[in-house]
């Protein structure tokens, strides 16, 4: 994928996280500046199957879009975004 082009990943912790909504929001509305500069969007999440995510991307206006299932996460662990326990 990288290789033809600079690639946008956009790590989503869960369809439900209200940041990850508002980033999804902010994407839908600029995805095409972002397309127009050359760069593909690509989202990473944790959803288990491809339906459920392309329910999700079509009701931001996203679908098609290229998307990866990491429910084990393990492109999260390789970019190093391990969940975190905010400290009180």
């Amino acid at each position: 994928m990288a290789e033809k082009q600079p690639v946008m990943l956009v790590f989503l912790r869960f369809f439900g996280c209200s940041f990850c909504r508002e980033a999804i929001s902010d994407i839908a509305n600029r995805r095409s500046s972002f397309e127009n500069k050359g760069f593909r969007v690509v989202f990473v999440h944790m959803a288990p199957n491809q339906v459920t995510a392309e329910k999700f991307f079509k009701k931001y206006k996203l679908y098609p879009v290229a998307h990866i299932s990491a429910p084990e996460k393990r492109f999260f662990q390789l970019f190093g975004l391990n969940r975190v326990t905010p400290q009180l």
